[in-house]
């Protein structure tokens, strides 16, 4: 009986980028992992947070979303995704001047064995796709926020390797109607189309004392078809004197709906804040392929 992982192991990542490429956009061939979303919280939420971004995650979602952040933040998250493949990512954001400057690194990669034949194991290899990026927003009035992000992907899938440098462009405005917001950003700006484009506009409302938080997204990718992100969130003290603040949080994400079922468009997470502390975590489901269990740790000092 012959044994090639490598085979099984690469067509398996690359079938599962590739699949979600093809409900975005026709003619990319690269960068498919950005859109699996970063940090829990707004995975949850079913990645409707472009007009809502305030964390250090705003450098995945909208740049313009860092002119929030008034101290340092830390952001950490490992997953088991999905055939062994597994992710980490990396943020940082530190004020700086009107606004705050933001640093993210996202890697995805799979690791396994060459096999020949019966004969045992030949090696290992890596497939692997990793962004770097840094980014700045800040307010330019009261209302109004602009940010941008640059970053710098590497792609490696078997024998195929691409690099290339991208962009984000996006801005955060404050209505005039207490706790509506309306996000918008240009999302994988490249040369030659590498990366995925993508334009997400979403709207944000807080109420109940900003407990709680509904939100929508729409996503127009280009040549391809557009997609919908909705979610909310609650938060509650379940004990004053602990200072514990506890979230649930209930999304739906279209994208979910291409190539799966329609129990794969729910996505759920819970959150809990501690002084200046969170963990967050976030289920999403894929079908017959299994479901994913994702948390991340955040800090602010």
């Amino acid at each position: 009986m012959k044994k090639n992982r490598v085979r099984a192991g690469a067509a398996a990542i690359i079938g599962i980028l590739m699949a979600a490429g093809s409900a975005y956009g026709a003619g990319t061939t690269s960068g498919e992992f950005l859109k699996l979303g970063i940090g829990e919280r707004a995975v949850g939420m079913g990645g409707a947070f472009s007009s809502i971004v305030d964390n250090v995650t705003a450098v995945y979602w909208n740049p313009a979303g860092l002119a929030q952040l008034t101290t340092q933040e830390i952001s950490a998250m490992h997953m088991n995704y999905l055939v062994e493949i597994k992710s980490d990512y990396l943020g940082y954001a530190h004020p700086l001047g009107p606004g705050s400057l933001g640093l993210q690194l996202s890697v995805l990669y799979l690791k396994d064995e060459r096999w020949v034949d019966n004969s045992g194991p030949a090696g290992t290899f890596w497939d692997y796709e990793g962004v770097l990026g840094v980014g700045y927003g800040a307010w330019v009035n009261s209302r109004l926020s602009l940010g941008a992000t640059l970053k710098g992907f590497y792609s490696k899938l078997d024998s195929d390797e691409v690099k290339c440098f991208g962009a984000d462009i996006g801005g955060l405005y404050r209505t005039g109607i207490s706790g509506l917001n309306i996000g918008a950003v240009v999302q994988n700006i490249s040369a030659g189309m590498v990366l995925p484009l993508n334009l997400k506009v979403g709207v944000s409302y807080r109420m109940f004392g900003s407990n709680l938080i509904v939100a929508s997204d729409l996503n127009v990718p280009y040549g391809g078809r557009s997609s919908l992100n909705m979610g909310g969130e609650y938060w509650y003290v379940p004990v004053e004197k602990w200072g514990l603040k506890v979230a649930t949080r209930l999304g739906f994400d279209t994208f979910g709906l291409e190539g799966f079922d329609v129990m794969s468009a729910i996505c759920a997470g819970l959150g809990f804040q501690w002084k200046g502390y969170a963990m967050d975590y976030a289920w999403v489901p894929y079908g017959q392929l299994g479901n994913t269990h994702r948390i991340s740790f955040s800090a602010k000092f």
